[in-house]
């Protein structure tokens, strides 16, 4: 069936008024002469422009209800478009309403001949909306290359931070060499006249002295010993910090041997304190010799300077099948809380005991680079209770270093690792509101990672909480949900989850199946100087993926930015340690 006629459509019995229909068609129908003056004009457009048909037909040219910008465009590109071609279609123009308002408008126009009068009949269109949508087009474009260009300073930045920091990591790491070189210089010049030192006194030693003269014969070899310890302990702390490690030759050896050889000087050095020895275990274990009796020296002789003087000191040597330990226990004052941490760090604490300044303070340090050149490890528990144990576990062979089998007072266990985390938690005074020195931290590692979240999570007793958040509403939810609470138990490591959705460990967790509907995180932990993992900062996204190594390599180092100001301000509150 075709079109309905007028006549068709009054047969039919649907009549209507073809001239209301012009007057309030849904848009403004105008017809001009060619020169724009308005012939006729319906009763929408004239709603529209807030003016009645009499104001407008006869007396105004359509261009002169445009604004300046429209009026010259009318003149430029309208009139000589619709010479040429007759017709000109999508043309959005404003029109200025009398209350100073601006009308979008669609415009569309066509140029007719009726007889020997031609004429330009105009449909506008209100095009409010899309003048919006176009107007939020432009400004989310121009936010966007906004973004761009921080993100493109920030990248700069960053590689700039990188190539800095790779520069002062090379220059420590020249002058660590220089200052290696210089200490085995100057022990290998001091250790000639000790060992001369030495054997004259061991010369004079063979004739026939005063009890005066053996005395002073006696201090002269002590001090030698103290001097030549001396020189070896400055060495191996300038191996250490130079990061190649102390240098050791294993051999297969009695441990229970090595440690009562090791006792028989001790108690010739310590006169008058009851060193004892309990054995457990059989068998042989791989070790270096010189290396483990430096190890036991080193503790029985800070068993002696801070333990109890009338109260004995244990040495217990322990074989196990796949391990080996040396523990040496004191009774006493206990340690306190707050030097544990930094307990095995070079000059930590010989100058906090009264009186006592035969020491540089190396010496803990030097029992743990021991530990670690053997593959071990090095721990320490002291309470008022049980006195002070310092165990030292080793493989019997080569490779990882597995548990001790030693008293389960001795072994630092997962609740006194977990008390030390929080001990750092609380030195650092970092339970507070969130800073704005962290905001920047947070949001170039969710501009560079291009996650919609990213955050700088602590994990406490019974929560995770952030310090700073970027993406997330939250401030806080229950350790047992935290991906960071698995993440900080491979404080080495970026932990990264591809798809938790498809991950046993999270596939039911609520942060997952509910809001935020994490599918994808990475964190770097939060690992403080003296080792504990207090959090981390991670970025998190609602879909599966991965990261470049690029981008992890930024977490490591945001990381890292964030530990450094935790500790630096922890310094800056308490002010420069005291060195020992």
């Amino acid at each position: 069936m075709g079109p309905l006629t007028m006549a068709q459509g009054t047969a039919a019995g649907a009549p209507f008024d073809a001239a209301s229909l012009y007057d309030d068609a849904p848009c403004g129908l105008i017809v001009t002469a060619p020169d724009g003056l308005i012939q006729r004009v319906n009763r929408t457009f004239c709603g529209w422009v807030g003016r009645p048909a009499e104001a407008l037909v006869g007396r105004v040219k359509l261009q002169d209800l445009l604004t300046m910008g429209g009026r010259i465009f009318h003149h430029t590109h309208w009139g000589p478009l619709m010479q040429i071609q007759g017709s000109v279609a999508e043309i959005k123009l404003e029109v200025l309403h009398p209350s100073g308002r601006r009308l979008p408008m669609v415009w569309h126009a066509v140029r007719r001949s009726h007889g020997d009068v031609t004429v330009h009949e105009v449909a506008a269109f209100v095009a409010e909306d899309r003048n919006k949508y176009e107007h939020e087009l432009v400004l989310a474009r121009r936010r966007a290359e906004e973004l761009l260009a921080k993100e493109q300073e920030m990248q700069l930045a960053l590689r700039e931070a990188q190539a800095e920091r790779d520069r002062q990591q090379a220059l420590a790491v020249d002058r660590a060499l220089f200052a290696e070189q210089m200490m085995a210089i100057v022990s290998h010049d001091l250790r000639n006249p000790l060992s001369v030192i030495k054997m004259s006194a061991h010369i004079l030693g063979m004739g026939e002295l005063s009890p005066k003269q053996k005395a002073a014969l006696a201090r002269l070899g002590n001090s030698n010993n103290r001097a030549t310890r001396l020189i070896s302990d400055l060495l191996d702390f300038s191996r250490g910090r130079m990061g190649t490690g102390l240098q050791i030759k294993v051999e297969s050896l009695d441990l229970h041997a090595v440690v009562a050889e090791a006792l028989e000087d001790l108690r010739m050095a310590h006169p008058g304190r009851s060193i004892e020895h309990r054995i457990e275990g059989t068998g042989t274990c791989l070790a270096s010799t010189d290396r483990l009796l430096q190890l036991i020296g080193n503790l029985v002789t800070n068993a002696a300077t801070y333990g109890a003087p009338d109260r004995p000191i244990e040495v217990r040597s322990a074989i196990g099948q796949q391990t080996f330990s040396v523990a040496v226990h004191n009774e006493g004052t206990p340690i306190p809380a707050d030097l544990v941490p930094r307990l095995f760090d070079p000059m930590s604490r010989g100058s906090q005991v009264a009186g006592y300044a035969s020491s540089v303070g190396l010496g803990l340090f030097i029992v743990r680079e021991i530990a670690h050149a053997h593959g071990g490890e090095v721990g320490v528990v002291s309470s008022e209770a049980d006195g002070t144990t310092f165990l030292a576990t080793f493989p019997r062979a080569e490779g990882p270093c597995l548990p001790a089998e030693v008293p389960e007072r001795a072994a630092p266990t997962p609740q006194a690792r977990e008390h030390a985390r929080q001990a750092a938690l609380d030195r650092l005074a970092i339970d507070t509101l969130q800073e704005a020195a962290y905001d920047d931290i947070t949001r170039l590692a969710a501009e560079t990672c291009d996650a919609p979240i990213a955050l700088i999570s602590l994990v406490d007793r019974e929560r995770q909480w952030f310090k700073s958040r970027v993406g997330l509403q939250a401030t806080e939810t229950p350790r047992e949900y935290a991906f960071c609470a698995h993440a900080i138990q491979t404080p080495g490591e970026v932990f990264v989850v591809q798809d938790a959705a498809l991950d046993p460990r999270f596939a039911t967790n609520p942060l997952v199946t509910g809001d935020p509907c994490i599918r994808f995180y990475a964190g770097a932990p939060l690992v403080t100087s003296t080792g504990e993992a207090l959090g981390t900062v991670c970025v998190i996204d609602r879909k599966p993926r991965s990261l470049e190594p690029t981008q992890l390599e930024l977490l490591r180092f945001l990381a890292q930015q964030v530990v450094e100001t935790l500790e630096k301000r922890e310094r800056d509150r308490n002010g420069p340690a005291t060195a020992g």
